[in-house]
């Protein structure tokens, strides 16, 4: 009986949220407790309860109540956003036709902030923006509003107004390689937007979470707005010199020498540090060419063993001549190639008196291909060929 009661009472509470009963007098009755928030969030931990208990009559009750609530709160917001929309986009109207046009745009700007889909907010300020102040950015793979907004207005809060300029046929999406005509929004009209502890509260959770990347724009952005905040300047500074130590750490010894020529030298001397970068990068470098030194060592080694002379000869040739006796290998291997050279050369010589061309030209190909310069090979190996080809024409 007392869960029936409970049940029951609970179903009224509903249809009052609900507005299906009224009270005093036939008005709607708010919730008697400290507010919106306490009454949803104690709607929600008794359906968790109820839940815990087994009741799920009584929990789904309290879920709906919730849920009707939040449906409320929403339509409360909306409603309130769209009406300060509107306020905004009529003063605007009303600085447009007295010729204020900075304030008009700044008025519709605003009207969009509320309401994003405030179409007259947008025609109005296509209106006014002039196409020779316009911004043209080609959309990347990747892209978002938000990043676009970052890069074209130092700031992805911007982010509407990138997504109002969206033509039409995109259907409000970013499409690769599709060009947006942004307009140029002067420092007057950022400022009105511009809400400076944020950002620097921004800027600040980046430096924490050691997200060199993201101060940038942040803290760039700030000076823009506000030149002479010395903390925006450190942030900045020393966003540069972490970027410089990441890439160091990844040995990306370029990109960190970059970062530390951007420091300004008030705030940090780097000359010692770039330095040292630089021998590192050197150290790397020496041991990157005797690592490919050493492979190609053992690879001509193993050539010259099989008696491949010619890839043997590349692959010292290809090594810095000073590491250790590529040298004197060089030599010796050239000084083999030309006696073997030679020794072919002359059975070749010898089968072509003996008219047998094709063991002449056998030997001659590998006379030239150990000395590519011998003339004489080349010669008599056109000449052999020629007479094969006219033999085999004959038979």
């Amino acid at each position: 009986m007392y869960r029936i009661l409970t049940l029951y009472a609970a179903c009224v509470m509903m249809l009052v949220v609900n507005g299906c009963l009224t009270l005093e007098g036939g008005k709607d009755t708010p919730p008697s407790m400290e507010g919106p928030n306490a009454s949803l969030s104690s709607y929600q931990q008794k359906a968790l309860d109820y839940e815990k208990d087994g009741e799920r009559e009584l929990a789904l009750v309290n879920w709906r109540i919730a849920e009707n609530l939040v449906a409320r709160r929403i339509a409360a917001l909306t409603d309130h956003m769209e009406d300060n929309a509107e306020k905004h986009y009529q003063k605007g109207l009303s600085f447009a036709k007295s010729g204020e046009r900075l304030k008009a745009v700044q008025e519709f700007l605003t009207a969009l902030r509320y309401d994003r889909n405030h179409k007259s907010a947008l025609k109005q300020i296509r209106k006014l923006t002039e196409p020779s102040r316009s911004i043209s950015y080609t959309v990347r793979e990747g892209d978002s509003y938000e990043s676009i907004a970052a890069q074209v207005y130092k700031n992805p809060s911007y982010d509407f107004i990138v997504r109002s300029f969206t033509r039409p046929e995109s259907k409000g999406k970013l499409i690769t390689g599709q060009t947006l005509s942004l307009p140029i929004l002067e420092l007057e009209f950022t400022r009105r937007f511009f809400n400076f502890n944020k950002e620097l509260n921004r800027a600040r959770k980046f430096y924490k979470e050691k997200d060199y990347q993201g101060i940038l724009p942040v803290a760039e952005n700030i000076l823009i707005h506000v030149p002479e905040n010395e903390e925006a300047v450190f942030l900045i500074n020393s966003s540069y010199y972490g970027l410089a130590e990441k890439y160091f750490h990844q040995e990306n010894f370029p990109a960190a020498i970059d970062m530390l020529k951007m420091i300004d030298p008030r705030f940090r001397n780097v000359k010692n540090r770039i330095l040292y970068i630089e021998r590192v990068q050197a150290d790397r470098i020496r041991e990157a060419k005797d690592s490919v030194n050493a492979a190609s060592y053992k690879k001509a080694v193993e050539l010259e063993k099989k008696k491949l002379y010619p890839k043997a000869l590349s692959a010292y040739e290809s090594m810095d001549s000073g590491y250790l006796d590529v040298k004197e290998r060089i030599v010796s291997l050239k000084s083999v190639m030309r006696k073997l050279a030679d020794k072919h050369y002359l059975l070749g010589v010898k089968y072509f008196s003996g008219q047998k061309l094709e063991e002449a030209v056998t030997h001659w190909k590998e006379t030239l291909n150990l000395d590519p310069a011998n003339a004489k090979a080349r010669k008599d190996l056109e000449n052999a060929l020629q007479l094969l080809k006219k033999i085999k024409e004959i038979k």
